[in-house]
């Protein structure tokens, strides 16, 4: 890799590490059975690589981008999503984009 990509790498890091965990997300959400896409907030920790702490606004950016709809409930630390952006990468290549990065 050329010095100028890993400059663009090292300086968007953080940019990139976010949009692969919303991808992550993503996939869970869309493997899920169109009637039952609960998911807790430990599992998406898990598969997003997402403090626990963090998974609460990991999932309203994501609703903000309109990524997905659902709704979040809090106090059993759960996550419905209803709809999911039909522009999904599989988990492979959500691997790959990681190993890559």
């Amino acid at each position: 890799m050329n010095a100028f990509i890993q400059d663009i790498l090292k300086n968007h890091s953080k940019n990139l590490e976010q949009k692969i965990r919303l991808m992550a997300f993503l996939e869970l959400a869309f493997n899920l059975p169109k009637n039952n896409r609960v998911i807790t907030f430990e599992k998406l920790s898990k598969t997003c690589g997402v403090p626990i702490e963090h998974v609460e606004f990991m999932v309203m950016k994501t609703m903000a981008l309109k990524l997905v709809k659902g709704s979040i409930d809090q106090l059993r630390g759960e996550v419905t999503v209803g709809w999911v952006a039909p522009k999904v990468l599989e988990n492979e290549r959500v691997g790959t984009m990681l190993k890559k990065f």
